[in-house]
């Protein structure tokens, strides 16, 4: 006869095996994961971009379905129609701005350089006796650029080689995302209740409770993934506005290609931060020394509290309530799990579906835990 106290260690026993069983099965299936979009990524990126792109529109859909009675084909050609004109104008208006905004940044970078080199004569000191003592300066100096160029050429062959296969790779994800507008507009006059069928199929499999589960994740992750897409997709435009405006009060140079390039990159929490640390700040202190670095400082002050405390608590809703750390963590996690920046991408809304997922199996699995008979 086992007492209070064996009961209770074998029960636990048993639940940290069934959790590590778990625990190991969802390692698996992720590193499966990782591996399965790394080889068919040209094939998953064109259909993902399909989906969030008629989750995003789905709103739009039904109001003309609804409200202007169009037809479920109509309604679907016609916003068809309206994002690949929004793609045209982006790419016939914003584009060679954002070229034009490149090409002077790029003319302005030598003069920057000069300019901090006679502000700074202490650094451009510490600077040349860096290169002295490692070499270079004499390298360049003493070294046959005959030479150098033959010995170029020759381990330029390989490189270029692997250009051309890398030509073709472009080719091949042209060639895969021009079925994007395919397929979103099969996902958007066709109104396909997935969720619903999935659990249709699964009923006479499982049994009825599991089946509501796994129908009530299903529908709480594509509620995560359309709520999260949406609003951060206005977040880093709201967010690299306000960089723009307040990189070009600070006379930064290409200050709107700059701000709006940070705030798009905050698609993947904290990068464009991270970036505008490592790029925005130097440049600026060389470009107009400290006064233009403490205008700039104060810049990412202002928007990083406008989307931390207005942005998306109002906007977001705080629909996924995760902390900082946890994001900031999670986006490295998904990125090496899942091979790359699709991971990074969906880092928040796979997290946020985990943290649903542990909350049902807590509540409804977990709760009690069965005592051992005798």
């Amino acid at each position: 006869m086992l007492s209070d106290l064996q009961k209770r260690i074998v029960s636990w026993a048993m639940t940290g095996t069934a959790l590590a069983v778990l625990g190991a099965l969802l390692v698996g299936i992720i590193v499966l994961s990782g591996r399965f979009l790394s080889v068919f990524g040209y094939v998953i990126w064109p259909l993902f971009i399909a989906i969030i792109l008629a989750l995003l529109v789905q709103p739009l859909s039904n109001f003309l379905v609804t409200r202007c009675r169009f037809s479920p084909a109509l309604s679907a050609g016609t916003l068809l129609l309206f994002v690949l004109s929004l793609l045209a104008l982006i790419v016939f208006l914003v584009v060679p701005q954002a070229i034009g905004q490149f090409y002077d940044f790029a003319q302005s970078l030598p003069g920057i350089w000069s300019n901090a080199l006679a502000k700074h004569p202490d650094f451009a000191a510490w600077l040349n006796e860096l290169l002295q003592e490692g070499g270079l300066t004499q390298y360049f100096k003493d070294a046959d650029f005959g030479v150098l160029a033959k010995e170029g050429l020759e381990k330029s062959v390989p490189n270029l080689l692997a250009l051309i296969s890398g030509a073709e790779g472009v080719f091949a994800a042209s060639a895969a995302f021009a079925v994007v507008p395919i397929y979103f507009y099969y996902l958007v006059s066709e109104e396909h209740d997935f969720i619903g069928k999935i659990a249709k199929e699964s009923a006479s499999l499982l049994p009825p409770h599991i089946v509501g589960d796994c129908r009530y994740l299903l529908e709480q992750f594509r509620n995560i993934i359309v709520a999260y897409f949406r609003g951060q997709l206005l977040v880093v435009t709201c967010y690299g506005a306000i960089l723009a405006i307040g990189f070009l009060l600070s006379g930064l140079p290409s200050a709107l290609l700059l701000g709006f390039a940070l705030g798009y990159l905050n698609m993947i929490p904290y990068l464009g931060t991270v970036v505008g640390l490592c790029v925005v700040f130097p440049l600026a202190f060389f470009a107009g020394g400290p006064m233009m670095l403490l205008c700039v400082f104060a810049v990412f002050c202002l928007a990083q509290f406008a989307e931390a405390y207005f942005l998306t608590p109002k906007i977001m809703n705080r629909y996924t309530g995760l902390h900082p750390m946890t994001v900031l963590f999670s986006v490295f996690f998904w990125g090496v799990a899942l091979h790359g920046i699709l991971g990074m991408v969906l880092a928040v809304p796979l997290t946020a579906f985990f943290v649903v997922f542990w909350r049902l199996l807590k509540k409804k699995y977990l709760r009690q835990v069965p005592a051992v008979e005798n």
